[in-house]
């Protein structure tokens, strides 16, 4: 999901992404200002002007058959979105439902992030018509556990038909999985390119694993670590570990990503009044 919002970040995506979901333009659907302001703000966007380069790490730009079969199925029922995209979902139902393109009609609400993954998905269909901002140099990471028969290949959850890109300055593919790959993908970025990094993840996964082993490797490289902190027991031992090993200055934990905004916004990482762009994207999810 994130190599997907990334993409959203280099693109100009002008009406293309709101006109695959809704059949009338934001003037004409009946929804109040608001609700229209919040859609708009994440189906109407434009390329970052200060990125100048991205690296896509074996993400699904077509989508994935995975999300849509019995165990996507399971996720997205496990997936509990919050109220507030809830709430606007149940207004666009009863305000505006007849205003959804036959893609969208299907499911009359917002997806969850599952969703979002299924190839038919409208969103995901409409978004890889888009050319990526002329601007920006990108690249591809892409596993193929090992099998070496890409261009028929998959990470298990990714397949290559859906990872590849046209036009990518450089492709490298990895003999991983879906889930093995992050370690083995950053470490290629910092030998390839000589540049200072940034570490987002997640404390419920094994990020603060990994970002301890890769500050480890490469000391000099890392500025700082985001992680979204997930409330797990288990996983505190983890965290407060990479907390002693790199301290306050560089680890920036928030249970929300506009916390993750401030921390890098209050560290010179992303220009000012981000956070407060990251936090209004919220209420639409």
């Amino acid at each position: 999901m994130g190599g997907l919002l990334t993409r959203m970040q280099v693109t100009d995506t002008g009406m293309t992404l709101w006109d695959a979901v809704f059949t009338q333009s934001p003037d004409e659907i009946d929804l109040s200002a608001e609700d229209v302001e919040q859609l708009t703000r994440v189906l109407v966007v434009e390329p970052l002007p200060f990125v100048e380069r991205a690296v896509f790490c074996s993400t699904p730009h077509r989508g994935s058959k995975t999300a849509a079969n019995s165990a996507g199925k399971l996720g997205a029922a496990l997936v509990k979105l919050p109220k507030e995209t809830l709430d606007l979902s149940r207004r666009i139902a009863l305000s505006a439902g007849d205003a959804f393109t036959e893609g969208a009609a299907q499911k009359k609400k917002l997806p969850d992030s599952v969703q979002t993954l299924q190839p038919e998905n409208p969103v995901v269909v409409a978004l890889n018509t888009l050319p990526i901002d002329s601007r920006v140099t990108y690249h591809t990471i892409v596993g193929d556990r090992g099998k070496g028969d890409t261009p028929d290949s998959s990470d298990g959850v990714v397949p290559y038909w859906s990872s590849h890109l046209d036009g990518a300055a450089s492709e490298k593919i990895v003999p991983s999985s879906h889930g093995s790959h992050k370690r083995e993908a950053i470490d290629q970025l910092l030998q390839t390119y000589e540049l200072p990094v940034v570490l987002v993840g997640d404390t419920g996964q094994h990020d603060p694993e990994i970002y301890r082993a890769l500050i480890d490797a490469y000391p000099r490289r890392v500025d700082a670590v985001l992680l979204r902190h997930v409330a797990d027991e288990e996983r505190e031992n983890a965290v407060r570990t990479l907390y002693a090993d790199i301290g306050a200055s560089r680890l920036v934990l928030s249970s929300h990503s506009s916390g993750l905004a401030l921390g890098a916004e209050q560290a010179g990482l992303v220009p000012a009044g981000w956070s407060e762009r990251v936090r209004a994207a919220e209420t639409t999810g």
